[in-house]
């Protein structure tokens, strides 16, 4: 399976199989280091494999055909907002966005904790909107 990542960029982003979408934050002639959505740094060879040695890549440009792929959040770690589950009956929670989970729902800190006081206890959330927005 050919898989260069060579023209890639930092800034960039390259998707995993269980960790979705993750962002170059360095690249050098051999390697990327890329930072998940739960701040966790992992490095690649431009072929996209852990160890030189395995068979198949790790990363992709973009996932396989035939692979179901993640929503991807216009928010980013951190950003505040307002999340529910149902848009008609229930009032909007003031949230810390997190990550994007498999389902598509937004995943926020619990009991509006940021990711500095808190780093994994989320609860996923249907519908999400910026802060200043009315939902």
């Amino acid at each position: 399976m050919e898989n260069d990542l060579s023209n890639l960029k930092v800034g960039d982003y390259v998707w995993h199989f269980s960790q979705g979408w993750s962002k170059i934050i360095y690249k050098d002639s051999l390697n990327i280091t890329v930072k998940n959505f739960q701040n966790i740094e992992y490095s690649y060879w431009l072929t996209g494999k852990v160890n030189k040695e395995d068979p198949y890549p790790t990363v992709f440009k973009i996932p396989p055909v035939n692979y179901a792929e993640l929503k991807r959040s216009k928010f980013t770690k951190g950003d505040r907002v307002l999340v529910k589950d149902y848009i008609e009956t229930q009032n909007s929670m003031r949230r810390y966005f997190s990550h994007m989970n498999r389902d598509g729902k937004y995943c926020c800190f619990k009991y509006g904790k940021t990711a500095w006081s808190q780093s994994e206890a989320t609860y996923a959330w249907k519908y999400c909107k910026e802060a200043d927005d009315v939902l």
